[in-house]
């Protein structure tokens, strides 16, 4: 998964919209962005930690959203290589599922799957692995669940 992110604007055009924006996205200081679109150096320049992966992904989608939507260009920089905005995303979007995919896979391994678990599970799995699991979870085997699941799973394997 890439780890190092930077974005710099393509003009050198420092106005106090384009400022005012950046500002509430980054939090950083007017002389700072200000700074760093004259000089044209990143007004980001992160390497996200793992754990706040997620959120550093939807705010900096929510930064390139706004400025597409004040048709403001800019160069997106991952892992020191250009990259194309839709690939910036992918990125994002993979990341997304890959954690994701690991709250779900904890959920079960700890042995009191919730039903967004179990939803996952129907999706991501073969049918004979879904329907494998949600038979032990009917016969308390491994699993220990509430009514509400407990009942969704026979519902979802016809058992009344």
């Amino acid at each position: 998964m890439a780890s190092h992110f930077r974005l710099t604007l393509k003009t050198t055009k420092a106005t106090a919209p384009i400022i005012a924006l950046l500002r509430r996205h980054t939090g950083k200081s007017m002389s700072d962005l200000r700074n760093a679109i004259t000089t044209q150096q990143p007004f980001l320049d992160a390497t996200p930690d793992q754990n706040d992966y997620e959120e550093f992904a939807t705010s900096v989608v929510a930064l390139l959203d706004n400025l597409e939507a004040e048709d403001i260009q800019y160069l997106v920089e991952v892992d020191g290589s250009p990259e194309s905005l839709q690939h910036l995303r992918n990125i994002f979007q993979q990341g997304h599922e890959i954690d994701e995919q690991t709250r779900h896979e904890m959920d079960l391994e700890s042995g009191e799957p919730c039903i967004e678990t179990l939803e996952w599970l129907k999706r991501e799995s073969p049918h004979n692995v879904f329907c494998q699991t949600l038979k032990q979870i009917v016969k308390g085997r491994g699993y220990k669940v509430d009514a509400e699941t407990l009942a969704w799973a026979k519902r979802e394997l016809d058992i009344d």
